[in-house]
């Protein structure tokens, strides 16, 4: 392998090492723009285009555009993502160049999401928190209930409606172990990023109660580390194309 050749995958490592560095600032707001095939016949090249004039004028250091694959929402592209720290992630549709300064101006600079555009909107408020359930066939839930219906059952006793919490149904997060398989049970709390594994009724009761009522995160309940799947959700939890798919190259990740 030439000298050339060697140089240059040593850049392309630097550059993707940067990229995954502004991904992972937890304090840093990041628009995300589908940039697959049917996405650029949407026009989201033009969007990515009119994001970067748009934070270039704004002069901020703290803002970060990302490029992303296939949503799945072909009839709703070009689809934008805006990630605010400690604010529900937020999905718009069939973005143009319009739509683009609508969203950086109120939004991204002033804090308030476009509520008439969202994805599968219009909404008149959105939740604080999602609720993201691991739907693995590893995870063990026993009880006539499913853990979907005990934990919305509790939600509604707990006076948390859809408008305060969404729930949703993920497939799995790598969370278990071999010695943890059919035991417990895993849920993703967004915009907290925060990761619990639930063993019975109590444990959840605990997570409203502290978690979702009190604004506190319950320590003994959290998943040390970031596992695969984790770090999958955080990106793209919030579109149903990706979480509601099967895991099948890394089906066994934490088994074997």
């Amino acid at each position: 392998m030439t000298t050339k050749v060697v140089d240059k995958y040593k850049e392309l490592v630097k550059q993707a090492e940067n990229t995954l560095r502004q991904l992972a600032a937890g304090d840093k707001i990041r628009i995300q723009i589908g940039s697959a095939t049917c996405e650029h016949a949407a026009g989201s090249r033009e969007v990515l285009d009119e994001f970067q004039k748009h934070v270039a004028a704004a002069g901020r250091d703290d803002i970060v555009l990302h490029r992303t694959g296939c949503t799945g929402r072909c009839s709703r592209e070009p689809i934008v993502g805006v990630f605010v720290p400690g604010r529900m992630p937020v999905k718009y549709e069939q973005v143009d160049r319009r739509l683009v300064h609508e969203i950086f101006t109120r939004h991204v600079l002033q804090g308030e999401p476009v509520l008439e555009h969202i994805l599968d909107g219009p909404v008149e408020k959105l939740a604080g928190y999602e609720i993201l359930i691991c739907g693995s066939v590893r995870c063990g839930w026993k009880g006539e209930k499913s853990f979907e219906e005990v934990l919305t059952e509790k939600l509604r006793s707990a006076g948390l409606s859809e408008k305060n919490v969404c729930v949703a149904k993920a497939h799995c997060f790598g969370a278990c172990n071999s010695e943890e398989v059919g035991r417990f049970s895993h849920l993703l709390i967004q915009p907290d990023r925060t990761l619990y594994r639930v063993e019975n009724e109590n444990d959840l009761d605990e997570i409203i109660r502290e978690h979702l009522a009190g604004g506190r995160p319950v320590k003994r309940l959290l998943v040390p580390g970031k596992t695969v799947g984790r770090k999958f959700l955080e990106l793209y939890g919030d579109v149903a194309f990706f979480h509601r798919q099967n895991r099948v190259a890394l089906r066994h990740n934490g088994v074997i």
